[in-house]
């Protein structure tokens, strides 16, 4: 008679959707070594997902992503630029960007400046792709 261990090694469906992002973002780091991290974040600000080198606060990144959204939203919204799409920041010391999965969620990514940008698009749309597959199908 066979015992029945089914459940015993089974992930609960929040357990499942949280390894699935976590694996889309370590895959979008593994594809270019100038990214130094992502942060899947809700519209309030809330890290739901991340992969992040040096022990980066998910927190301050999900906040600091939040607010670029947030702000770019009204800016879109005053000059009648339709919806947002991305954001880009650029400084001294790296890019932030921030693009959206879905209408409550967006991703932010963190690249070193000597990053090429447009491979960095090209595996950020990849990760794009698959987490909305898994999170917001159809979006």
């Amino acid at each position: 008679m066979a015992t029945a261990t089914a459940g015993t090694d089974a992930l609960s469906p929040s357990d499942e959707l949280s390894r699935a992002l976590h694996d889309i973002l370590q895959g979008l780091q593994a594809a270019l070594s100038g990214i130094l991290g992502s942060v899947l974040v809700d519209d309030g600000g809330l890290p739901l997902a991340w992969d992040l080198k040096g022990g980066a606060d998910p927190t301050l990144i999900a906040t600091a992503g939040a607010m670029l959204t947030r702000t770019s939203d009204r800016s879109t919204e005053i000059l009648d630029f339709g919806s947002l799409r991305n954001v880009i920041l650029t400084s001294d010391k790296g890019t932030i960007g921030v693009f959206r999965v879905s209408a409550r969620t967006s991703l932010v990514v963190l690249l070193q400046p000597s990053t090429n940008n447009i491979l960095a698009t090209v595996e950020i749309a990849k990760a794009l792709e698959r987490l909305r597959g898994v999170i917001a199908p159809g979006f």
